[in-house]
């Protein structure tokens, strides 16, 4: 409510009358009609007590007591006139002189967004701002807490240095300056495992090539007394930056590295080479050994020359001071030892009709060889008889004697073969063949129907694996003379191997059961070889056709023989010797 008098804006509407010059207000029946009165030139109404009496507890607390009250019932004595004095109200002027606070309320509002909103970006956006911030541990950007970090620093301020460095490096983690920094503080706080923490992530993760942290380590590995590391840093800073005065503060640290007396390279004969050490040092060395540490996992050089082996050898050797190792020597050989030349043999080839007997000499001027020679028809090895000078007699028919040279380094040279024929007589015995049979019995072949009628039932029997070869079921029928297998083919069983330890049928070639080695050796082909240097001696050899003179596992000497057979299997025939005679014969089928 406006005065209409003064002016003046009043918050109650039931206000009776201006506090400020007295102007009656009230809109009540009365009051309104002693307005509306006045405006026409009538006497206006008296303004009665009750009206002030209602004004007494209203906001505007227009008349303090009653004593303010003319008993005539008109205005209080402090207005000048007792008639309410007649005012032309303007609503302009009204207006004009009224105070707009919804107004005010959002030019004030906004006013207070702009204040909020420039204080936000100044703490948000501006660098003085992030550095407030930082400094309470609450900025956004890295370059802020890095900034911070070297505020802390300089003050001495270790802890919350680190603490600003490491939010840093949340936000920024690749600066290896700000890196530098937050190691340097470890460092200086004593937090060394954390320092060559961060100088190594630098190293290998962030910029290999800067040389601050190699530099920084090294030093830092010094004064731990950890040499052979700081030495390693150094090695790889020089490896990495390409700045010289590394490996040049590396050389000063390190003992020499390790000399030797013979330079790598190709050698035809045997070699010996010495190590050296320029400051006495100890020194350790390997040969072709790649994964073995040095020197822990050397062997101490004692001085004396060291034999290079044949072959490709590698030596690698270190010298050592208390802690610190030196470069590694590596040195590379290629040790070829010659190879004897084959062995001469003093008889042309050819057919002779008259005894021969061959000469065997070695193949150069190396005397110092060994010549091994087979004329049984196998290859000779180092277990094949040794020519001794003695002439050899070659058998009759068709020969072959077989000879190589190995000389005292262990180099063999190849094969020598020459071929005779020798037409004189007696002729050697047949070979063993599929004709060589037991009376009765023929492998693979008889049944067991026709077996257990020629020998009778066994006393017991089981079921055996006979050969991983056969996928097939297989019988064994033990007897008091030995076993007997059968096979199961095509329905049939079929005899596939004996094992007798007594004479139960007619032997092959009728000998057998108490006969001798020679006796049995006699009736089969001998080429007349010599004994292997084992005992056991070539009859002959031209697979699947074989006679030889064995051992077993056990240290029993047998005279084997095996053939081809009528279905391309192998048959072998075996005769097992005690005290000098046959007092077992095995007789077996091989698929």
């Amino acid at each position: 409510m406006v005065c209409p008098e003064c002016g003046t804006f009043l918050d109650d509407e039931k206000t009776v009358v201006c506090t400020v010059c007295g102007t009656p207000l009230n809109k009540g029946p009365q009051i309104i009609d002693s307005v509306e009165a006045i405006r026409e030139g009538r006497e206006a109404y008296p303004v009665t007590k009750k009206h002030i009496e209602e004004q007494k507890d209203s906001p505007s607390r227009a008349y303090a007591n009653d004593e303010l009250w003319d008993r005539g019932g008109y205005l209080p004595s402090k207005i000048s006139s007792p008639t309410v004095k007649s005012v032309e109200y303007d609503p302009k002027e009204a207006k004009k002189r009224s105070v707009n606070w919804v107004h005010r309320g959002i030019i004030l509002s906004v006013v207070f967004i702009i204040i909020v909103a420039g204080v936000y970006l100044f703490f948000k956006q501006t660098e003085p701002g992030q550095l407030i911030l930082a400094r309470s541990f609450k900025a956004d950007k890295a370059q802020a807490y890095w900034m911070v970090g070297d505020e802390f620093a300089d003050k001495g301020d270790i802890v919350n240095a680190i603490r600003a460095y490491t939010l840093a490096d949340s936000k920024d983690p690749n600066n290896a300056d700000g890196l530098l920094s937050l190691a340097s503080i470890y460092e200086a706080g004593n937090f060394l495992s954390q320092a060559e923490a961060i100088y190594m992530r630098i190293i290998n993760e962030i910029s290999p090539n800067r040389p601050e942290p190699y530099r920084a380590l090294s030093r830092m590995l010094v004064v731990q007394n950890r040499d052979p590391e700081a030495a390693n840093i150094l090695k790889l800073a020089a490896e990495n930056t390409g700045i010289k005065s590394f490996m040049d503060q590396r050389t000063e640290m390190l003992p020499s590295t390790p000399a030797v007396d013979l330079p790598g390279g190709r050698y035809n004969s045997e070699k010996s080479i010495n190590l050296s050490s320029s400051e006495g040092y100890e020194i350790y060395y390997v040969i072709n050994n790649d994964a073995a540490t040095l020197p822990q996992d050397g062997v101490l050089y004692d001085g004396k020359p060291i034999k290079i082996p044949e072959g490709n050898i590698k030596i690698r050797a270190v010298s050592t001071s208390i802690n610190l190792v030196s470069d590694p020597l590596v040195v590379s050989y290629i040790i070829i030892y010659p190879s004897p030349a084959a062995p001469y043999v003093h008889l042309a080839p050819g057919t002779y009709s008259k005894p021969k007997t061959v000469a065997l000499s070695p193949g150069d001027d190396n005397k110092d060889v060994v010549i091994y020679y087979t004329i049984d028809g196998s290859i000779p090895t180092e277990n094949s008889p040794i020519y001794d000078g003695t002439p050899i007699k070659l058998p009759s028919g068709r020969v072959s004697i077989k000879a190589f040279s190995k000389n005292d380094r262990g180099k063999t040279s190849s094969t020598r073969e020459v071929g005779y024929k020798i037409d004189v007589k007696p002729y050697l015995q047949k070979l063993y063949n599929s004709e060589d049979l037991f009376n009765g019995i023929k492998l693979y072949s008889t049944t067991s129907d026709e077996f257990f009628t020629q020998f009778g039932r066994a006393e017991s029997s089981q079921d055996i694996d006979y050969s991983t070869l056969i996928k097939t079921s297989a019988k064994r029928y033990n007897y008091p003379w030995g076993y007997a297998d059968f096979i199961l083919v095509s329905n049939k069983w079929v005899l596939a191997a004996l094992e007798m330890n007594s004479k139960i049928t007619a032997e092959p070639r009728g000998v057998g059961f108490g006969a001798t080695e020679e006796e049995i050796v006699a009736q089969f082909k001998d080429m007349g070889q010599a004994p292997n240097l084992d005992g056991t001696r070539g009859l002959y050899y031209n697979l699947p056709d074989v006679g030889r003179i064995l051992f077993d596992d056990k240290g029993t000497r047998y005279i084997q023989y095996a053939c081809s057979s009528p279905d391309n299997s192998v048959w072998v025939l075996e005769y097992y010797l005690k005290d000098g005679v046959v007092n077992r014969i095995k007789h077996y089928y091989l698929p």
